[in-house]
């Protein structure tokens, strides 16, 4: 197997809730590159649940023998957007995200894909937070950084409950228009 420079574990947001989703937010994000901030496509749209970093052809093949079991003794998971955030605060905002509720089952997946992996890629650099990147912050001025505070909470990013129904290992490439992800392994959930 082939070594993946930068790779996480994560769930697509399924095409027509991103595109719902993207909608919703949609004026606040078509004057993101005014206030100095970068949309990101609804095709980007996901839940990391563990970021890795490099991944080499030999690690790629453990992960497959611990992640496989776990996705195939998880049920899908029904899933609704929560509120607008700033990770990690709006005063150090990085990127602005859309909170994802699902009654901790997002978060005990993530806790089994993480203890899993633990022995191979140590301890993750951040905790689990259950969320979709809308906009990533590049050059914005602080003032620009409380008008879309301001935007996006006047916003309701629900549109209805969906489902994750799998996870897949990511690879992601840098590119001028923002980072690109590849699904390289995907692994379904068991049957409902």
């Amino acid at each position: 197997m082939e070594d993946i420079p930068r790779a996480f574990i994560g769930c697509r947001v399924p095409e027509p809730i991103a595109i719902a989703l993207a909608e919703r937010i949609g004026t606040v994000r078509r004057d993101a590159d005014a206030l100095g901030l970068r949309r990101v496509h609804h095709a980007r749209f996901h839940v990391t649940l563990r970021f890795l970093g490099r991944v080499a052809g030999a690690e790629r093949a453990a992960i497959v023998t611990v992640v496989a079991p776990i996705a195939r003794s998880c049920a899908p998971i029904e899933c609704r957007f929560g509120a607008v955030i700033a990770l990690p605060s709006w005063r150090r905002a990085q990127v602005v995200a859309v909170e994802v509720r699902s009654n901790g089952a997002l978060e005990s997946l993530a806790r089994r894909v993480e203890d899993g992996l633990r022995v191979t890629f140590g301890v993750a650099d951040k905790p689990f937070r259950a969320h979709v990147t809308v906009v990533r912050v590049e050059r914005a001025r602080p003032s620009a950084l409380r008008d879309a505070r301001e935007r996006f909470a006047a916003l309701s990013a629900d549109v209805g409950a969906f489902v994750f129904d799998a996870f897949s290992l990511f690879r992601s490439d840098s590119t001028p228009d923002g980072p690109r992800y590849t699904a390289v392994e995907h692994f379904p959930f068991a049957a409902a």
